[in-house]
């Protein structure tokens, strides 16, 4: 579960990843300013976790990840180049530091006639 005070400040930030000059993800992260203030365009269009660590001192330690079927809807088809009703990886995830504390939550679909997965995740 995404934890943070109801009245704070969060950046949003969405991102569309590319394989081979295709469209296969939209994702949609969530990182509150108290984590992360200010991250640039250009800092996003990297990764996000080697951003906070870099230039934000914050470590990964921890994602959970919720893995379902969907269907695409308008929005995610038109992002994602394919019909309306495409069957699609979604993604949540909730990335917490090593004291446990929330420190992105994301939501990420990923265009299932274009994508596999293998995942292997360390963050010592």
């Amino acid at each position: 579960m995404f934890t943070v005070d109801e009245q704070a400040p969060i950046q949003k930030i969405e991102r569309i990843r590319h394989a081979d000059g295709h469209p296969t993800q939209y994702e949609i992260s969530f990182i509150p300013w108290s984590i992360a203030p200010g991250i640039t365009n250009e800092q996003a269009e990297h990764s996000l976790f080697q951003t906070l660590a870099n230039v934000h001192d914050v470590h990964v330690a921890k994602t959970t990840e919720a893995l379902e079927i969907a269907l695409s809807d308008e929005k995610v088809s038109g992002f994602l180049d394919c019909p309306l009703g495409t069957p699609c990886f979604y993604i949540e995830t909730v990335t917490e530091d090593a004291s446990g504390r929330t420190i992105e939550y994301s939501r990420s679909y990923f265009r299932g006639d274009k994508t596999s997965f293998v995942i292997e995740r360390s963050y010592s």
